[in-house]
């Protein structure tokens, strides 16, 4: 460390050694932190892909077992200190209250929880529990990953745990109204540790990462939120005592019904490429603020358009009224008058949120240039892609040859999507997908039409 010495020319009081006393260095910043825990014998993807990427956000695990997440959660692990915990497991609802269940973990470890008959029904944690050890320690954030947390019917003792006597209470409490079972939970974490690591507010990072990755997860995602925290980014400053409220994405409203497509497709996770995050907060003018979306839509680049609108609302903490307090509008990009369905999985899409304060959140993760090619060598001698109806001809006759039918199968859905590039798994390729009605997909190559994939 270099010490910096200051001088002046004026009357000094000597140290002890005859020389002006040294400034001393500024204190080092204390380095934000999170702990990531499995609680229960699932597999490890969403903790895993959490505790990895708040690494890569340059955020420091309080503990774990390995070396960016704990697939054992011990007493220790499940409460320890972080600026925000991630605990992920399997949640039940028993006698109207929510439980964390943890078959296989250590014994002594953990509340268990019996019925009043005295039958053990395994090792749970009483959510209400867990959140009021964290509202009782140096926790700011609790994001809890497992299904009923904050139904209606369960929520009552989360929200008195958040509610307790506290001198560092909790500023949030992410989790879900219901069910929680994703697919895509390791995207879905990736993105939530990414946008946190980029300063994004927490509570708005949890919401768009669902929104990105998962829509139908997305309108089952929920926070209970102190109020004046909402859109706090992860930082070190504590919350103040202030009521709570519930936050959730409200109904989808699609501007194209086949971006709703529940199936998962192996070929588009994003190994191929690098990409590029950006996080602008933009400020809205006075003289904008009728069409504030207008104005940051601005900012993004010329061939991204909207094909997706989530709504934000909010309540009161018992849920007895709810009011539209912003939105999660969602873009993608267009090629030559197509529009890309779903990139978000492939790490290329455009998000903008807007809660109502003046600002405006506008994230955008694109490609690198040259990490998405067509997939020929060159282009097709026309120098353009095959219509969507070429491609619907090609696909359907390769799934009848591919599962040895007579007939070409029914048509479901036809998207243009990113593949894993065949020939370079650095990047990746501008492909059309062609679903049948029993789900099963060939990937063709969007410019010449070879296919590419098959779902099985």
């Amino acid at each position: 460390m270099v010490r910096i010495l200051a001088f002046c020319f004026m009357a000094l009081p000597l140290c002890s050694c005859g020389g002006p006393s040294p400034v001393p260095p500024s204190p080092t910043p204390v380095p934000l932190t999170y702990s990531a825990v499995k609680v229960q014998g699932l597999n490890s993807r969403d903790v895993k892909a959490f505790g990895r990427e708040m690494v890569v956000q340059g955020i420091k695990p309080i503990i774990s077992c390995k070396s960016t997440y704990c697939d054992i959660g011990t007493r220790e692990h499940v409460l320890a200190e972080a600026n925000i915990v991630f605990l992920t497991g399997h949640g039940y609802v028993e006698n109207g209250e929510g439980q964390l269940y943890c078959s296989g973990v250590e014994q002594e470890s953990l509340f268990v929880f019996k019925r009043e008959d005295g039958y053990d029904m395994g090792e749970y944690i009483p959510y209400k529990d867990v959140v009021l050890a964290h509202q009782q320690n140096a926790t700011d954030w609790l994001a809890l990953a497992a299904c009923n947390q904050l139904r209606r019917d369960t929520r009552e003792g989360v929200l008195a745990a958040m509610e307790a006597d506290s001198g560092h209470p909790l500023k949030g409490v992410l989790a879900y109204g219901n069910y929680s079972g994703t697919e895509r939970d390791d995207l879905i974490m990736t993105k939530f540790a990414r946008l946190c690591g980029s300063g994004v507010g927490v509570a708005n990072a949890w919401f768009a990462a669902h929104e990105i990755c998962d829509p139908f997860l997305a309108i089952r995602t929920m926070a209970a939120l102190r109020e004046g925290h909402q859109n706090d980014a992860l930082t070190d400053s504590p919350a103040q005592n202030a009521p709570l409220c519930l936050r959730q994405i409200g109904e989808a409203a699609y501007h194209d019904v086949t971006a709703a497509t529940p199936e998962r497709l192996a070929v588009e996770i994003p190994l191929g490429g690098p990409s590029v995050l950006t996080v602008e907060k933009i400020e809205i003018p006075d003289d904008k603020a009728n069409d504030p979306l207008a104005f940051a839509a601005a900012s993004l680049p010329g061939d991204f358009v909207r094909y997706k609108t989530n709504f934000i609302s909010e309540s009161g903490a018992q849920g007895d009224y709810a009011a539209t307090v912003g939105g999660i509008y969602s873009y993608v990009r267009r090629i030559e008058g197509i529009r890309v369905a779903e990139t978000a999985q492939n790490g290329e899409y455009a998000c903008i949120i807007l809660t109502g304060d003046k600002t405006a959140d506008v994230i955008m993760e694109i490609r690198a240039p040259g990490a998405i090619d067509t997939v020929g060598l060159e282009k097709t001698a026309r120098n353009t892609l095959i219509s969507r109806e070429e491609a619907m001809d090609i696909g359907l006759e390769a799934l009848r040859v591919k599962r040895e039918l007579e007939e070409p199968p029914q048509f479901n859905a036809a998207e243009m999507i990113y593949a894993l590039h065949p020939q370079d798994r650095r990047k990746l390729a501008l492909c059309w997908k062609i679903t049948d009605v029993d789900y099963i997909y060939a990937v063709l190559a969007a410019d010449s039409g070879e296919v590419l994939y098959y779902s099985e």
